[in-house]
Formats: structure tokens, sequence, C-alpha cells
């Protein structure tokens, strides 16, 4: 029974469209979401038989218990003719292997098109693939396509990980909605079956539609599950025992292997075919719908099961070359421990080493739950190799817990012992736990120190990264340096960028190396082919400029480092580049973003502190200059986060925005002074709290310190009291609220321009106390005390994204509906609402989608 497409001309044409232009060199990415059954795969087809003159490259992936690594690309790179094993181990890095992989999809005469299903079942490098690709597509003929479920708990974090750093430029998304009333009427047309009644039972689901009307006219009230197997029920046992045999295999069975396990001859596939239950290429056998396998395979006797994982467990080893991902998944479904045990560590290093580094630390944790704690030098390197997992990916209580235990077990041998502590030292650090960080630090040197090895000069490069954190550049530079030059005699370029990149941040104020260090980290790293010092040498690029207040080459260099850092799985310190961008973001002036950027990554779970500590700052100065609260609302969290051990900057930081506060007459002056003395009294170069400096001044200049010369050009004219040639240099470095500020301290003229910029920040507070301060300083300034009415673009000082809720709060969407709209979290649009209503001094949604409607703002 041939189910004609409904309701997918539009899809279809907007693939067609972009597959021409593909095939005029510009190629694309297209992300096709929608529910399980809503015909992902059927668009997929129609539009793959339509484009007859394409060659295409098919890939899927597997509802395995944990994802295979790289598991639709094996099938991908055999359509291309590569070898993917042989390609990895050939190219030494993953993004070298990616691209010389698109190179072969590119290579044919046709226009490519790169066919990947179920990214919701994807394994973290699958997902990097897919991002590495969609960001250069834009000058290939490939068109790469997509399908993933958008469910909050599968799909939409999925798609999120594909999708981070992608542009709208790069990537198209089509969500597939429900088929309507109409539709379903024209499917049902002839069967016997009330189209009204079987819109109502399905929800216009195209999978289950068509699944109730094959069932037949008994069938129109069962649910999907039921129809799947009453309809299974009427075919002959040995069909039933081949269908039960495919159903525990995810995505498709070896038609070979399907039916020795099941136990039965190729004639008992003829009826399953001829139901439309499942398909046959000759190869695999598949069900027509995941949905159908899972009823098949969920209404099995758990004994049948697990007998049935069993058989296929033992053909898969006898056939010896099934990747251990596969294997392991069966092991599980069979509860065979033995292979469970066997088969997890091997499964995690190889994850590792394809860069699927979520699912190593998933495999590598079952392989220490059930390794031999007996054999202690092996118990201790699979804790290791968990601890390094779990790092790699910001698992930093799983890490911590893997890496002390393996200090427990390791015993006298110096080798591993130094690299467990140099691990345990850097996670502690990155978790909050300084001063145990330091001490495990120099624990690491201690116990290697001798002649040059690895683990030492790893530990030394580690320690001066420490030391320089802390602000103790002196004491970083010549551990740094020690560092660097056994890494070079040892040939270790990886370890040279870690050592250079600690360097441009030590030397950070030495105009003649500041550049010269930081770009030849980066190249070290690249030579290295080294993905994690990579991104560590950009993001302390990003730092490096933007102490030098150059934002914009800041910010390109952050950027570089999440894109790296999501592209490799190694993302150990994303949430550290993407704390220090959002502080670039505030400093260019691109609020919006940068309070939506912060809000995103404060809705979810964040075990370092100090990405967790930078977000909240900025969150709170954007809030308080807009006049939105009064800066104070996450200051018990930071304290709290900070605790006795906190580094320098934080510090600094913190009391700007006690120092703002009290400059805005929110905080008390003399309670924020008594919070301010810390940052003040803080050993450390002028120039590294130059911001604070600048704070004190404003709240009380007296305290300042004596002889302050040599910072940065608008600082300096700051404290000279040059607000002219300040404004100029803030104007220079793109800074639009320390260059209002700055104006906000001169004549009248000056004051207005200022004004206008605090109206274009939307800084409704500053605005408000910038009037105030120049009408005491006796500056007649010609304007209004309050912001000009409400417009179209900004009622009531609303955000951007703010008016995007509002307006989705007018279509009467629930705040999960609003933020599956716009693909954030539903925290994040609580966040939104609450605002809003705020602003709108409103008391409920309804209200303020009335007073938009009213307004004529929606």
């Amino acid at each position: 029974m041939d189910t004609p497409i409904l309701e997918r001309d539009a899809a279809l044409g907007q693939l067609e469209t972009l597959a021409r232009a593909a095939d005029g060199g510009t190629g694309h990415t297209v992300f096709v979401t929608g529910e399980a059954g809503a015909g992902k795969t059927t668009l997929l087809r129609a539009f793959e038989a339509r484009m007859g003159g394409a060659r295409a490259f098919r890939g899927a992936c597997e509802d395995l218990s944990i994802p295979e690594p790289l598991g639709p690309l094996r099938d991908i790179a055999l359509d291309a003719g590569v070898d993917l094993d042989a390609l990895w181990m050939n190219e030494g890095d993953r993004l070298s292997a990616f691209l010389t992989l698109l190179t072969a999809i590119e290579g044919s005469q046709d226009t490519a098109l790169l066919l990947i299903e179920d990214l919701h079942w994807a394994d973290e490098a699958t997902l990097d693939f897919v991002r590495f690709a969609a960001r250069r597509l834009r000058t290939r003929r490939i068109l790469m396509v997509v399908t993933a479920r958008d469910d909050e708990m599968e799909g939409r974090p999925q798609l999120r990980r594909a999708m981070g750093g992608v542009t709208s430029s790069d990537a198209t998304r089509i969500a597939l909605q429900p088929l309507s009333a109409d539709a379903v009427g024209l499917l049902a047309a002839g069967s016997g079956q009330s189209p009204a009644e079987l819109h109502k039972i399905t929800g216009g689901n195209a999978f289950y539609v068509t699944e109730l009307l094959r069932g037949g006219q008994d069938d129109a009230l069962r649910s999907v599950q039921d129809t799947v197997l009453h309809r299974l029920g009427r075919l002959p046992p040995d069909t039933q025992h081949v269908l039960e045999a495919v159903s525990v295999f995810p995505r498709r069975a070896e038609r070979d292997w399907a039916l020795e396990i099941a136990g039965v001859g190729d004639a008992a596939l003829d009826p399953a075919i001829d139901s439309d239950l499942v398909e046959d290429d000759g190869e695999h056998v598949a069900y027509r719908h995941e949905i159908a396998r899972l009823a098949v395979e969920t209404a099995l006797r758990p004994t049948r099961r697990r007998a049935l994982n069993a058989a296929l467990l033992a053909k898969m080893q006898a056939d010896g070359r099934v990747p251990n991902a596969r294997q392991m998944h069966h092991a599980r479904a069979a509860a065979d421990s033995a292979q469970i045990a066997r088969l997890a560590p091997l499964a995690g290093r190889e994850a590792m080493a394809a860069g699927a580094n979520r699912q190593a630390a998933d495999y590598l944790s079952i392989a220490v739950d059930l390794a031999d704690p007996k054999d202690e030098a092996a118990f201790a390197a699979l804790l290791f190799d968990a601890g390094e997992a779990c790092r790699l990916v910001s698992r930093l209580s799983d890490a911590m817990g893997y890496f002390e235990r393996a200090l427990d077990v390791v015993g006298s041998e110096k080798t591993l012992r130094g690299r467990v502590l140099q691990r345990l030292s850097r996670v502690k650090w990155t978790a909050g736990q300084k001063a145990q960080a330091r001490t495990l630090g120099d624990e690491a040197i201690a116990v290697q120190e001798g002649p040059d090895t690895e683990e030492l000069a790893m530990a030394l490069a580690s320690r001066a990264q420490i030391a320089m954190s802390d602000y103790q550049m002196e004491a970083s530079l010549p551990v740094a340096q020690r560092a660097l030059e056994m890494a070079r005699r040892l040939g270790r370029t990886d370890i040279v960028s870690h050592a250079l990149s600690t360097q441009s941040l030590a030397e950070l104020f030495d105009s003649s190396q500041k550049n010269a260090l930081y770009r030849e980290s980066i190249a070290a790293a690249e030579a290295a082919r080294s993905p994690i010092n990579l991104t560590r040498s950009m993001s302390n690029a990003g730092v490096v400029n933007w102490y030098s207040l150059r934002f914009a080459e800041a910010l390109d260099l952050f950027d570089s480092a999440i894109a790296t850092a999501f592209e490799t799985d190694t993302i150990e310190q994303a949430d550290f580049h993407q704390g220090f961008r959002v502080h670039v973001l505030d400093r260019l002036g691109r609020w919006d973003e940068a309070l939506q950027t912060a809000l995103d990554i404060l809705s979810r779970p964040l075990e370092q502190s100090s990405p967790a500590i930078m977000l909240r700052l900025t969150a709170s100065r954007i809030a308080m200059r807009r006049g939105d609260s009064d800066g104070s609302e996450h200051l018990e969290d930071i304290t709290a986060l900070m605790g006795d051990e906190e580094d320098g900057r934080h510090i600094c930081d913190v009391a700007c925005l006690i120092a703002e506060r009290a400059w805005l007459g929110l905080e008390e002056k003399d309670r924020a002074q008594a919070l301010m003395n810390e940052a003040l009294a803080l050993p450390i170069n002028p120039m590294l709290k130059e911001e604070f400096l600048s704070w004190q001044r404003r709240v009380d200049p007296t305290l300042l310190p004596a002889g302050l010369n040599g910072l940065h050009e608008p600082y300096q004219a700051e404290f000279m009291g040059d607000w002219k040639a300040a404004a100029a240099c803030w104007q220079r470095a793109a800074d639009p609220y320390r260059e209002a500020l700055a104006l906000a301290e001169g004549d009248a003229a000056a004051v207005t321009r200022a004004l206008a910029i605090f109206d274009h920040l939307g800084a409704a507070r500053l605005r408000a106390s910038a009037l105030d301060k120049a009408r005491d300083r006796g500056v007649s300034v010609d304007a209004p005390s309050v912001p000009r009415a409400s417009t179209r673009a900004n009622p009531a000082g609303l955000t951007r994204r703010q008016m995007q809720v509002l307006g989705l709060l007018g279509e009467g969407l629930s705040n999960a509906a609003i933020a599956e709209r716009l693909f954030v979290s539903a925290k994040t649009v609580d966040h939104h609402v609450s605002a809003i209503l705020g602003k709108l001094e409103v008391a409920s949604r309804g209200e303020a989608a009335a007073r938009a409607r009213d307004s004529g703002w929606v």
C-alpha cells in the first residue's frame, strides 16, 4: 500500500531550491525536525526520488544504549569509497579526517546529497561532524540534510549541540507539523473509518494515521502498538519469530543474522514483506518505522529478548568486525555482565580515540563499576581514563572522584601518580577548590622531579597556569619557561603550546611579547593537532585582547575557541569561554545578546565556579543598568561560589559591581567601600584592576593609590580628569557604555550624547543618574528626565528577545511552547516572562498580551 505524501510540498520545494543552489557551488545544511512518526524519513525519500541527477550518501544513527562513535559516518564513508578507520589513523586528528571525508563526498561530478537520519541518537563525534560540515558547505557542492526528533528529552538537546556555532545563513530548519484534519480525511477516503475520529486519535501523526489505516477497520480504535502487534499475530509463526529477531537490531538487521538467530528459513520473510511491516534490500531487513520496531521489541518476554540479544552478540563476536559499541549494546540487553565488563573499557577507549568523549565517559564509568580492583595497576589506569573522559566533557564531580580513587590505588609508580595528581589539580582548580589545586600541583611536580619527562613538563605547565590565574605572574613565568624548554627538548609541541599560552597572559603587559606569544601558542597547538590546547590558546588569546581593550578581536577569538571546543568534543573549558565571551559582549554594548546567553547557560547546572560567577555578574550589571533590578539578585550565589579562596580577578569583578551599585545609590557607600577594600589592597599590577580603580574613582577618589601611571589610555585619561580624551578612546575601543560614562562627566553637549547612548543601550537607570549628576554639577541639559515615549521597536524598554516572547504570549502559547519556538530552555522563557510583567507593570500573561495588542506592539 503506497501512501501519498501530503502537506509537504513547501518542504520539498525548499529542499529542491537548496539542492539547485548546491549544484551551483553554494552548499547548505537543512535540519528536518518533527515528532516521531511525523514523516521525516518519508520526506527524505520523496526528495531523493525527485533529485535523480544527484548522488546520495546515506547514514543513520541507531538507538543504542550508548551511541556508537561515528556510527552514521561509517555508512557514509562506505558510499564515498573511504575506509573510515584507515582515514582516522592516517590523518591523526579528526578535523583533518572530517575535511578529507567532505572532499571525498564532493568528488563526484553530481551534486552530493549528504543524508543523516535520526540525529537524536547521535554520538558526540557525529554531532561534531555535523557542526563541522555545516560551517563549511557554503562553497561546496553538497547539500546536507539531517533529520531529528524535536522532543525535549532527546531531540532538542542534540539539535542544540549540532547547531551550536552554526549561523542561520549556513543552516535552515524545516519543522514538520502534524497532518491537518483535511489531509487525514484524504488518506482515510474509502477505508470505512471516520476521518474525524482518526484525526482525534492520532493527532495528525503521519505514521500513526497510516498504521491504523493499514490495520483495517477493526483496528481503528486500537493503539498503534496494539495495531502493529495485531498485524504481527496474523502472520505465520516462523515469520513472527524472524520479526521478533529483527526487532532487537536497532535501525536495521543483517538479513542472514536475523534468520539464523530466529532459527528459520529465508521464506519466513516473505509474508512480513507482503504485510508492509518491514523492508528488505537483500542485505538488510528493517521495520518501516522505529515506532513499529519498538512496539514489537517492548512486547517480547524478557527471557526471549535476552536470548535473542545473546545469540546476536555471539554472532557478532564470531564475525570479528562489529564495533565494540554495538556489541556492548547487545551485551547489556542480554544482561551478560562478563561481556559488559570485557567490552566497556574497549568501547570507552575506542570512543576517546574517535573524540566521542561523552560516550567514552559513559562506557568507562560502567567499566569502573565492573572492574576487578585486585589488579591495582590496571584498575588505577582505568580510573585515570574514566577521570580524563569525564574531565574533557566537564563532568567535574565524576572526574574528581575517579582521580581521587586512582590516587588511592596507584601506589608508588611515579609516572601514573604524577599524571593523576596533575589532572586532579586542574579539576580542583576548575571546580573552585583552589587551595587544594595548588597543593596537588606542587605535589605532581615533586613526585616527578628528576630527568626530563613528558609528565613532568605537563605538571610544570599546569602549575604555571594556576599561578598565572592567581595573578602571581612573577611566580608563573619561570615555571612556564622551564616547562617550555623541557617540552621543546622532548618534542612535545602540545605542551609547548600550553606553556606559551600561559606566558602570553603572564607577560600580559609586555607589549613586545603579548601578540607574538599567543599567536605562537595557537600555531604550536595546530601543529600538534591538539584540540584541547588549541581551544585553550584561542581562549587565552581572547583574554589577552580583552585586557588590552581590543574587544572585537577578543570576541572573534572566543567564538573560535567555542566552535573548536564543540567540534572536537573538548568542552572542559567551554563554559569558561562562554563566560568571558559574555563579558566581551557587555563591553561591546551587545547587552541583549549578552543577557540572553548568560540566562541560557545559567538555566542548566554549572560545575565550574568561574563561568558561574562571570555570567551572574553580567546578568546583574545589565539588569541594574536598565532598571530591571538593583544588581544584588545574584550576589549571595556569587559569594557562595567564591568561598574563602577566590582569585584576584573575581575579587575585582565583584568589587566593580558593588562600586557601581554604590555610585548609583543602590548601596550605602560606607558599606560598599568596606567590601571594595579587599580589591583595593590586592598586591597586583594596577593594569589588572584598572576597571575597578575606575569605579573606585567615582565612589571615593581619595582612596586611590598614588602614582597611577602607565595604564591603558582611556583609564589614564579618566584619572587625569580628561573626559573628552577618555570618551574618544572608549569610542575607538567600541565600548559604548564607558564612552557614555566619560561623556556624562563633560559639558552639556557631551551629556546629551551620553544620554543618547544610554537610550540606545536601554540603560534607563544610568540615563536618569547621568541627568541628576549633571544637574548637581550645575550643567543644564535640555533633555527630558525620562526616555521618550515607547516605540514599536522597544516599548517599555523591552529587549528584542522579550518582544519576541511578548508576541508569542499574544498567540496564547505556553512557556514550553515558546521555548520550543525560540529554541531556548523553558527556564529562560520563565525569566523573560517575569521581566516582561515587571516592565509592563501587569500581573498576568494575559494582561501583558492584551496591552501589547492594544498598543499595536504585536
